[in-house]
């Protein structure tokens, strides 16, 4: 069964985020303070489902889009 990572949680990841927190950093962080395991292919799944529906995610200075809208860490 799927555990499904509450809205809370995730507002803490796009905190981390516009912090220019890597997804592979808030993921090991999560993990070692507060046990929360949130893959970091989830966090950049989340932000590209954000982008997808029309959210900016230039709110996240450490991740940038490429010409053939793949995600990477700068």
């Amino acid at each position: 069964m799927a555990t499904r990572i509450s809205l809370d949680h995730w507002g803490r990841v796009e905190i981390l985020l516009r912090e220019d927190w890597s997804p592979e950093q808030i993921s090991l962080w999560l993990a070692q303070t507060s046990r929360l395991v949130i893959s970091h292919e989830w966090i950049y799944q989340y932000i590209y489902r954000d982008k997808r529906q029309g959210d900016s995610i230039e709110g996240y200075p450490s991740i940038m889009v490429s010409h053939d809208d793949f995600l990477r860490v700068v």
